[in-house]
């Protein structure tokens, strides 16, 4: 029991460092839409006016689930970014990430985000969409949950955010639409939500 507490604090403590490092300010989001190579020559009101279209032009190309295991050795692919912290933040399990590939490319974008959840593994995605075989609770008991995802080029999903509470349904960030389904669901701990916009 003490391991447990122990393992929460410790994950707990971790949550709130990443928290803080995961607000991309203005140069994080130039250098990841590529615009850290403007020249100089740019006049400053030019640059806003570039970097706000280009951050309204920027979407999710792709949306991975990474399974770090039980002692957090987690590798993010080349062109990929961690959204969120752990999905099985206080119940256990493998240490499980979502990840994200930003680009401007629209036709490669992502246009719907769904989650599914059954007693077992043989839970089907929503028609159109595809499943990504990653249980989001591995490890911690509880339900079968997983991402599925559509393409297409109409309502691309320009960003998402993962949402953890003491409480469930808590609000979700302003602008954006929250799937009402805890994704820590029946393993105990935080409840936990995935937003986009």
């Amino acid at each position: 029991m003490q391991d447990r507490k122990n393992s929460d604090s410790k994950r707990e403590d971790r949550r709130k460092r990443e928290e803080k490092n995961m607000d991309l300010n203005m140069d994080n989001l130039q250098k990841a839409l590529g615009m850290d190579k403007l020249q100089e020559a740019v006049a400053p009101g030019e640059m806003n006016i570039s970097l706000q279209k280009t951050v309204e032009q920027a979407v999710i190309e792709d949306i991975i689930v990474l399974n770090a295991g039980r002692k957090n050795k987690l590798e993010i692919p080349a062109g990929y970014e961690k959204v969120g912290g752990d999905l099985n933040e206080g119940a256990g399990g493998d240490y499980i990430y979502f990840a994200v590939k930003r680009g401007t490319d629209a036709s490669k974008a992502i246009s719907g985000l769904a989650v599914v959840s059954g007693k077992n593994d043989k839970v089907s995605a929503p028609a159109g969409f595809q499943r990504i075989d990653m249980d989001l609770n591995k490890g911690a008991g509880g339900r079968y949950i997983y991402l599925c995802i559509r393409r297409g080029t109409q309502d691309v999903i320009h960003d998402v955010k993962v949402v953890t509470a003491s409480k469930a349904n808590p609000p979700a960030p302003e602008g954006y639409t929250m799937i009402p389904q805890d994704l820590n669901e029946k393993a105990g701990g935080k409840y936990i939500y995935l937003c986009y916009c």
